[in-house]
């Protein structure tokens, strides 16, 4: 239930969400054979825009493949796939010249699965992806309490005096308040804990390792913590079962999971809270899959954004695909995603919190990892520099926001550590 501030502000604002939400309803509402003549459709269309527009898919898509993906999506393997490191290497390469980039909005990935790379959005494309989380939550809103909590990084420069009319404006139409973290010590777990208390929302969303911690700290402080929420809506890295079932325990509440990315918005969302599985958000992204339980790459088109359209994209994720009996697709497990957490100067920082300090209160970081030495426990922080980066003055504003200072190396994409198998990037490290 989307409150009426909601549609003042898209007429104040000129947003077109709410149209967007009902054609998200009709789209669900038919049978899975005229949902995917639906997609296919979204799907032939984006490639012949892509390549009419594009030099890069005109190279890459023959007008032949084009017209056999127009018939049958399976017809998507004849296209190659585009990685994360070459959208990061074409940049705005992939937006077409007919698009304005005057308002454009720049997305930067956040990193858990790969290097950082930026995607554009136009004004339509964000709205699509607007009104797909506002369908998503709408599953398990109420008539009474729709009140949706948003943990965001705290960065201590709340504006002075009162907010202006805008401000109000936005706030009532989200029916979105925030809960700021940073730290994650003791203190200040207790305390984003009795805030989360007080408001008692119906959805709250963070990362998982974000609530994991506040559960366990409510669950060593002892006392009643259930109805402190509704609903919890994992997002941003992989939720693990261990972590489900502890935030479920302790707040008494269902634990919803999404899969959502920068470059696509959320492209799976579980809708059933009898199934943990993730239903793919077909009007939204074609994902090129088997479907055999077995663990694939995930590959996607996406199929709203005309300002950086996304064919056969490999983001770096890891994902397990099963079809239901009706031929639905779903998502049954994510793999990777996974954000870290280390202490330094008696401090616990969790890397997303690092990353919005580096990309929003510093700026000009391309990528950044901590290394951790195996035989002392120390620290550095190697920063890649998007433009020249004074390394004192990243440290600095490290410890300003964080509270622990981290040396800072300004580094070479080449001095990065890839582990694992897949040779996988992570912002945590542990070095000889």
């Amino acid at each position: 239930m989307r409150p009426v501030w909601f549609r003042l502000a898209e007429n104040k604002l000129g947003r077109r969400v709410t149209e967007k939400i009902k054609t998200i309803r009709s789209f669900y509402a038919v049978d899975s054979v005229q949902k995917q003549d639906k997609t296919t459709k979204l799907l032939a269309e984006t490639v012949e825009f892509a390549r009419a527009q594009l030099p890069y898919y005109r190279d890459a898509i023959s007008s032949a493949v084009a017209g056999k993906v127009a018939k049958d999506p399976r017809y998507m393997e004849e296209i190659p796939v585009l990685s994360k490191e070459t959208l990061i290497q074409l940049g705005e390469e992939l937006i077409p010249r007919s698009v304005p980039r005057e308002g454009l909005k720049r997305m930067k990935t956040g990193g858990s699965s790969g290097a950082s790379a930026y995607v554009y959005y136009d004004q339509d494309a964000a709205d699509w992806s607007s009104a797909t989380t506002w369908f998503c939550r709408s599953l398990h809103e109420s008539l009474w309490n729709n009140l949706h909590v948003h943990f965001a990084c705290d960065f201590g420069e709340e504006p002075a005096g009162p907010p202006t009319f805008q401000q109000r404006l936005h706030r009532w139409a989200l029916n979105r308040e925030n809960v700021f973290t940073l730290r994650f010590d003791d203190q200040a777990l207790e305390r984003y804990l009795s805030t989360l208390k007080s408001m008692k929302p119906r959805i709250a969303a963070s990362h998982p390792s974000t609530m994991y911690s506040i559960a366990n700290r409510a669950e060593q402080l002892g006392g009643d913590w259930m109805g402190t929420m509704s609903v919890f809506e994992s997002s941003g890295e992989r939720l693990h079962d261990y972590q489900r079932a502890k935030i479920s325990e302790v707040f008494g509440c269902p634990v919803v999971n999404r899969y959502g990315l920068a470059e696509a918005g959320v492209v799976a969302y579980q809708m059933d809270l009898d199934s943990s599985d993730m239903r793919v958000m077909s009007h939204l992204a074609h994902f090129k899959c088997e479907a055999s339980g077995a663990v694939e790459d995930v590959c996607i088109t996406t199929l709203r954004n005309r300002a950086m359209p996304l064919i056969n994209y490999q983001p770096g994720d890891l994902a397990r695909f099963r079809r239901d009996s009706s031929r639905e697709l779903h998502i049954s497990a994510i793999e990777g995603r996974i954000h870290d957490q280390f202490t330094v100067g008696g401090v616990t920082i969790m890397s997303h919190s690092l990353m919005d300090v580096l990309d929003h209160r510093v700026g000009g970081v391309k990528e950044f990892q901590v290394h951790r030495s195996r035989s002392t426990n120390h620290v550095k922080l190697l920063v890649v520099p998007e433009r020249h980066l004074d390394s004192e003055a990243v440290e600095n504003a490290v410890e300003r926001y964080i509270g622990a200072r981290l040396p800072v190396v300004v580094a070479d994409a080449s001095d990065l550590v890839r582990v694992g198998w897949r040779q996988k990037f992570k912002h945590l490290v542990d070095v000889d």
